[in-house]
């Protein structure tokens, strides 16, 4: 259990987490490149700006995190539990486009 802490801007690139629970954790505009969260539980923790270049979150758990503005290529999320909302963020992140619901219009 990692309790705590604000890692906004910090270098965290190739570091691996293995079945941790993170609580209180900010990855604001964080480095992750490389990083692997393997069941992990990371929920309602804040990505925003961050970037994720071959990061993994193997079987981890990211509802509720907001992930907006990420940087990413190649992410690994097989078998992670996301929302609907943090697919369209990847989808946007990846594709640099904006999606826009019928009901925005």
């Amino acid at each position: 259990m990692i309790l705590g802490g604000d890692f906004s801007y910090t270098q965290l690139r190739y570091q691996e987490f293995i079945n941790q629970y993170f609580e209180g954790i900010r990855f604001f505009g964080a480095d992750l490149t490389g990083s692997k969260f393997i069941k992990c539980t990371l929920k309602r923790r804040d990505f925003s700006e961050a970037m994720m270049h071959e990061s993994s979150f193997f079987d981890s758990d990211i509802k509720q995190s907001n992930i907006n503005n990420i940087n990413c290529s190649a992410i690994d999320l097989r078998n992670t539990k996301v929302d609907l909302s943090q697919c369209i963020a990847i989808a946007e992140s990846t594709a640099r486009v904006r999606f826009i619901f019928q009901n925005e219009e």
